[in-house]
């Protein structure tokens, strides 16, 4: 063992840290004190601290760093992305200007004065400079429309409608209800600059052309071909346009299969040979003179057992399969909204022409009333535009035309989105369209005759453009009367209210919230509720003398409820045309309805971007006074 009084070993310990190369130099027998060890200790620990906090701050600097770069890179992207979007459409829109100038310069021969014959000319002419495709009503609808507006300030009379004859009802009804190989024959029909028509109207449908088609296509299995006929007097068809001149013709007939009728259905037939000849069994009329647009030809039509192939059925919804198997097909039925989808489109075309049409009349009168002089004792340099009903007139024109041109252009915008994609409108998107063509033709209308009244002689010259003024009254009942537009907008909300008044404490409740809603609204549900409530103290009278009536029969039960069943008609007639001054005033509701919505969001949305300016300039503010 050890002495006892031995000095003990030294231990050889190196220390870490920067304490450890003082330590070092030290004595290896020498051992640092408990106070000496502390300090090394913390030493130690405050080193590796500042290490990683150094460290920690270089990350997060580079992370930082590397977000900026990340950001910069995105805005540089975002930059070239919007230059190239703007660089797109500035190049569409110097496409389309360009285009419409060629437009313009294409139809500079179009004379209001020309013979029917020399019109259709012009607009074969037209076809072939290939400006406008058939189908661009499909792939650049856009574009169809702006042609019709470069037409309507031209003030060209008929061949307005010719033009839209052409590519609306005849070429549009093709690439609406033909199937895929039938649209890929327009482009020959285009190459050929062959003339179309489009028979639709009849004698005894009147005003309520669509509703009612008495011509009839009956499916003959033996021959598997139709055959069209004219039953008697009103189901001839009459007023089509281009009758006199087109080769070909789109005819709207009643489909017989088996006996049994399916509707109306469209049918693509020659109407003439290459030599000018109508088609066997076809007969051909003039209506007559006109008091406007004697440059476009309008005929009355018939069939007498007319046998037309079964390749002439325009077959993209409906088709016969087999032997004589009636099929829908395409995902619609057909119905007066798709087979009428063109008159939709021509409604657009109407309210968009009337609008034009005003608008370019205003102009023309202005430019002549700013320099008429008029004698003013005290003013001797006073014109005509001065007078203070003029003056007035002028300004109202612009602010309500300008309300209407918003108005249409946006539902013009949702009809445009539904041709690109091949749908069919909505019932409310049907119902706007309807309110372009009542509205835009009432105000176009009124306006043009007003300020008629307000210029004195320059009315009666030529050339000014007042007379073209019975085209407003052509618009007013053309691809829709608007009294009968109206009565269906009122017939459909009545009916909306009728069934909530039947359903119960939640249809009640249904119809007391839009009672209680927005204006428009509101007024729209008083008017339906005060139609309802006309027609429901109306008809209980008709109808219990109608009961009465039917009673005094000694006849079999089938035939007496028959019978009670057509008094009932009857009866609701009756009221309906006893309620007429409520009818339209609903109608008046519905119309102020949509524009309302429409323009009311539209000044909503500007007042909403409006405060989101002024809500972002005060962020700003207050964040340069944190800064």
């Amino acid at each position: 063992m050890p002495d006892s009084g031995a000095k003990p070993s030294t231990l050889s310990v190196l220390p870490r840290g920067a304490a450890g190369a003082v330590a070092a130099e030290k004595s290896l027998d020498t051992m640092p004190s408990v106070a000496e060890r502390m300090w090394q200790a913390t030493d130690d620990i405050s080193g590796f601290a500042i290490q990683d906090v150094i460290a920690a701050e270089e990350d997060r600097h580079a992370l930082k760093l590397e977000r900026k770069i990340l950001r910069e890179m995105q805005r540089v992207d975002d930059e070239q992305a919007s230059y190239e979007d703007e660089v797109v459409r500035a190049s569409r829109e110097q496409a389309e200007l360009s285009w419409a100038a060629a437009f313009e310069r294409a139809t500079e021969t179009v004379d209001p004065e020309l013979l029917p014959h020399e019109s259709a000319e012009v607009l074969k002419s037209l076809i072939q400079r290939n400006l406008l495709q058939y189908t661009d009503m499909r792939d650049n609808p856009t574009r169809f429309f702006e042609a019709h507006r470069i037409l309507s300030k031209r003030l060209v009379g008929g061949f307005g409608i010719r033009f839209t004859v052409q590519f609306n009802l005849f070429a549009g009804s093709i690439l609406g209800l033909g199937s895929d190989a039938q649209i890929a024959e327009l482009d020959k029909l285009r190459d050929d600059a062959v003339l179309g028509c489009f028979a639709l109207t009849e004698a005894g449908a009147g005003v309520n052309s669509g509703l009612v088609v008495g011509t009839t296509a009956t499916w003959d299995p033996s021959t598997r071909s139709f055959i069209l006929h004219t039953p008697d007097a009103l189901a001839r068809k009459q007023w089509i346009s281009q009758g006199l001149t087109a080769s070909q013709m789109v005819v709207i007939a009643d489909l017989i299969v088996q006996g049994k009728s399916h509707g109306p259905h469209a049918f693509l037939m020659p109407l003439r040979n290459a030599h000018g000849q109508l088609t066997p069994g076809v007969s051909v009329g003039d209506m007559g003179g006109k008091t406007i647009a004697n440059d476009l030809d309008n005929a009355w039509i018939s069939f007498d057992s007319v046998r037309i192939a079964r390749s002439c059925m325009l077959d993209r919804f409906a088709t016969i399969e087999g032997e004589d198997k009636y099929v829908s097909r395409g995902g619609e039925t057909m119905r007066l909204e798709v087979i009428g989808q063109r008159l939709l489109t021509g409604r657009m075309c109407i309210a968009q022409a009337a609008l034009v049409f005003a608008r370019t009349l205003f102009k023309t009168t202005r430019e002549y009333s700013d320099s008429k002089g008029v004698w003013n004792p005290a003013d001797t340099n006073a014109i005509l535009s001065d007078v203070p009903q003029l003056a007035a007139l002028y300004d109202r024109a612009d602010r309500d035309l300008t309300d209407m041109e918003e108005f249409v252009g946006e539902v013009e915008s949702q009809l445009c989105r539904c041709l690109s994609e091949s749908k069919i409108p909505s019932a409310e998107l049907v119902e706007a369209i309807a309110v372009c063509k009542i509205r835009g033709v009432g105000l176009a209308t009124e306006l043009c005759f007003k300020l008629q009244q307000e210029v004195g002689s320059f009315a009666l010259l030529g050339g000014g453009g007042f007379e073209h003024l019975d085209m407003l009254l052509c618009c007013k009942f053309a691809e829709g009367d608007e009294r009968i537009l109206m009565q269906k907008m009122a017939r459909d909300r009545l009916k909306q209210v009728q069934e909530e008044i039947g359903g119960g404490l939640g249809g009640w409740f249904e119809l007391a919230t839009e009672l209680m809603g927005e204006a428009p609204r509101r007024r729209e549900a008083m008017k339906a509720l005060q139609l309802a409530l006309a027609m429901k103290t109306r008809a209980p009278k008709q109808n219990q003398k109608q009961l009465d009536d039917v009673a005094q029969f000694e006849v079999d039960a089938e035939t007496n409820q028959a019978a009670r069943k057509q008094e009932a008609k009857a009866a609701m007639v009756a009221a309906w045309t006893d309620s007429w001054e409520e009818v339209y005033e609903l109608a008046a509701a519905i119309c102020d309805r949509h524009i309302a919505e429409v323009t009311q969001r539209e000044q909503a949305q500007l007042e909403a971007e409006k405060e989101w300016v002024i809500l972002a300039k005060r962020k700003e503010f207050a964040m340069h006074g944190r800064l």
